[in-house]
């Protein structure tokens, strides 16, 4: 957010991060709707529940 304080462009920031344009527009207006929580990484989607294994009934034979 020191960025776009600071009068840099989300075209310029976008790029110095490996994102896109429009996820810095989402991040400047998240941090502007709830501050610091509107930011705040919720995890990735892979990692948000345990992972499901086979029934322990099954077999491969």
């Amino acid at each position: 957010m020191d960025r776009l304080e600071g009068g840099q462009k989300p075209a310029e920031i976008a790029p110095a991060l490996r994102i896109s344009v429009r996820s810095v527009e989402r991040w400047r207006r998240a941090w502007r709707e709830r501050g610091e929580a509107g930011v705040l990484s919720k995890g990735h989607r892979a990692c948000l529940g345990p992972v499901k294994s086979r029934s322990p009934s099954w077999s491969g034979s």
